[in-house]
């Protein structure tokens, strides 16, 4: 795969600069943006599920006993910081925890209020 890679990048070297096909050697620079990717972590995507749940039932006009949007926005912020100390270990379990509960607890929600 590289080596189609490089080939096309040489092709699109030489198609740009016409003289190239000339030289013996070809410069070519292939240094790429860092982008803000993170690694999906299960609080992460239990967030994500409460959030998009909250946007569904709002959409669909659903009426939710509970929206979960600051406890969420807590819990995820609890998750995280977990490396200091032992008893903060324990708290970012209990939160990670909490969050999948009520993304479980949101999602058959609308699931029955929907259908």
């Amino acid at each position: 795969m590289e080596i189609r890679v490089w080939n096309f990048l040489l092709g699109q070297s030489v198609s740009l600069h016409p003289k190239a096909k000339t030289e013996d050697e070809v410069q070519v620079d292939t240094t790429v943006q860092e982008k803000n990717i993170t690694f999906p972590t299960d609080a992460k995507l239990a967030k994500k599920v409460i959030d998009n749940c909250r946007k569904i039932a709002e959409k669909e006009s659903v009426v939710q006993r509970q929206s979960y949007r600051r406890v969420s926005k807590q819990l995820l912020r609890d998750a995280f910081f977990f490396g200091h100390h032992p008893r903060r270990q324990k708290k970012a379990k209990m939160a990670r925890k909490k969050l999948r509960t009520i993304g479980k607890r949101v999602s058959s929600g609308i699931g029955k209020k929907t259908s």
